[in-house]
């Protein structure tokens, strides 16, 4: 892949430690960092879920392999975030290439 298509930039949250509060909730601690890498719209639409309309978006994000990538991370993009629901590790080799669903 051409590095120069990596154009459009996003924050990568990941958990780096968790805890228990008081009550035994648990406490995620997260860290981010700023990566570049390539989106692609996948889909979207609105649902009607009992008289909500809740709208929805699939984006596919190809970046540079990084061992912070799971599927507990978190993506910004655009102000949005993306919860990954699927990680293709070895498409080819140095990139990730990862499918996040908007959150609502």
């Amino acid at each position: 892949m051409n590095p120069g298509l990596l154009d459009e930039r996003i924050v990568l949250k990941y958990p780096t430690s968790s805890s228990i509060d008081r009550y035994g909730q648990s406490i995620m601690y997260y860290a981010s960092q700023s990566l570049w890498c390539r989106i692609k719209k996948d889909g979207g639409g609105e649902n009607n879920n009992n008289g909500y309309v809740v709208n929805t978006a699939t984006y596919t994000f190809t970046l540079r392999e990084n061992a912070n990538i799971t599927e507990k991370a978190v993506i910004t993009y655009d102000s949005n975030d993306y919860n990954l629901v699927y990680i293709d590790e070895q498409p080819f080799k140095g990139y990730t290439i990862a499918t996040g669903e908007r959150r609502n």
